[in-house]
């Protein structure tokens, strides 16, 4: 009976040990991602169903943390993977991207004559394009980071010029069969 006790009690601490970075990360996952929508309704078919993450400092700092845990990462590599962020950050501001849509509609990129075209929308009504769109294959780190991408989805980063995104901001996929548009606002722990 003791040694049952003493191993679920091990067992219990390790799991709980582990929670707090996976259960911050789901958390601020949650908080940076939006889902947005668009379907024809002659058919009842979907044209696009995608999910943008905000990469907010908070996004990033949780996505770091799970990251070196999962990889059990030395404190060089630490450091490294640290700088790699920064100067992500440093490019503008990030999102990660995922876009199930039918074959036809499949084109996203920063080509003028994408299909698919993204932008953002400040709370001053400024709209800016993006300065880079990068096609990320999807592999096991990102079906884990990012739960809502699947096999039938596209994964991509999208970069825009660092501006000042006051209160609330808005991020648009647009193309010829519409618009369908996800929504951020500022919180006192970041944007929501």
């Amino acid at each position: 009976m003791g040694k049952r006790f003493t191993l679920l009690f091990l067992t219990l601490a390790v799991l709980v040990a582990s929670m707090p970075a996976w259960a911050g990360y789901r958390g601020e996952l949650r908080r940076a991602t939006k889902k947005g929508q668009l379907y024809n309704t002659d058919y009842m078919d979907a044209d696009i169903i995608w999910h943008a993450t905000y990469y907010s400092d908070r996004f990033r700092e949780a996505l770091e943390k799970r990251y070196v845990k999962m990889y059990r990462l030395t404190p060089e590599e630490e450091q490294r993977f640290h700088d790699e962020q920064e100067f992500e950050r440093s490019k503008g501001i990030e999102f990660f991207i995922s876009i199930y849509t039918k074959k036809n509609y499949r084109d996203f990129s920063i080509d003028p004559e994408s299909f698919w075209k993204v932008y953002l929308t400040t709370a001053s009504g400024r709209e800016v394009r993006p300065i880079e769109i990068e096609k990320i294959p999807p592999g096991p780190l990102e079906n884990v980071l990012y739960p809502h991408l699947d096999r039938w989805s596209k994964a991509y980063r999208v970069t825009f010029p660092r501006i000042d995104l006051g209160d609330q901001f808005w991020l648009t996929a647009h193309s010829i069969v519409g618009d369908s548009t996800v929504h951020w606002k500022k919180v006192k722990s970041g944007y929501r």
